[in-house]
């Protein structure tokens, strides 16, 4: 009798379901130019200047493999790679947090004016959309 009652008790699995659900066949859908996009435009890219850099390439003849010549080369007997470090280094520490400040400045002074607001937002916007509207209206 206890062997009948384990036995009536087993649970068969449901059968696994096949295939994606139709809101996540929608949801690649929507997102697969993007995908492209980044694939196309950024991913091959980065991959082909990584794989290009350990070659002696230049476009004509095909890429011959050299290794780590070119880093070689570029850490040891570069004399403007030095100067690209410095301008690079200004750039980032000096440059970028300026334009953040100056940025959040203007930011700040066009939300606290009280009378034209519309007008200043209108102003500053206006560069950033005409462009758009323009591609759009085409």
């Amino acid at each position: 009798m206890a062997q009948h009652a384990a036995e009536s008790t087993i649970v068969t699995p449901s059968p696994k379901r096949r295939g994606l659900s139709e809101e996540t066949q929608a949801g690649f859908i929507a997102i697969s130019p993007w995908i492209l996009g980044f694939i196309v435009f950024t991913a091959f890219p980065f991959v082909a200047s990584f794989y290009f850099s350990f070659t002696r390439y230049d476009v004509i003849n095909p890429p011959e493999w050299i290794g780590l010549a070119n880093y070689e080369r570029l850490l040891t007997r570069d004399r403007y790679f030095p100067k690209a470090v410095q301008n690079t280094l200004i750039y980032a520490l000096l440059y970028i947090p300026s334009n953040i400040v100056t940025s959040l400045g203007a930011a700040m002074l066009l939300n606290s004016a009280r009378r034209m607001k519309g007008f200043f937002r209108t102003a500053f916007y206006l560069p950033a959309m005409t462009p758009a509207v323009a591609t759009a209206y085409i």
